[in-house]
């Protein structure tokens, strides 16, 4: 819920992550590994950050959890999901996938 270093996801060979690009001037790119991907978070990662952020939450009550969610429509667009390229065929992984392509295809159509 914070910032990260250089070379996120560095040795990931499995799962996903979501990270916050919060803060002037801070960006995610330029700090992830070149053997993960990274993508804006669909509605279905939006369920699973959020249920996540509520675990967490409840599990620490963290001050940032609460306005993260306190904010919800806010924070969103700024988390990313990172997964490693090995997993672009899995199916946890896949299902979210579709759903961001079908989103941007969707935004195409009705631009």
């Amino acid at each position: 819920l914070g910032p990260v270093g250089r070379n996120v996801g560095a040795g990931q060979t499995g799962g996903w992550g979501y990270y916050l690009e919060d803060g002037e001037g801070y960006s995610l790119a330029p700090r992830v590994n070149a053997d993960v991907q990274m993508q804006p978070v669909n509605a279905v990662g939006a369920a699973q950050l959020r249920e996540l952020l509520e675990a967490h939450l409840e599990a620490t009550g963290s001050e940032r959890a609460a306005q993260i969610l306190d904010n919800w429509d806010e924070y969103l667009p700024k988390f990313r999901h990172v997964y490693p390229l090995s997993e672009s065929e899995a199916p946890e992984v896949r299902g979210v996938l579709e759903s961001v392509e079908e989103s941007a295809e969707e935004s195409t159509v009705s631009a």
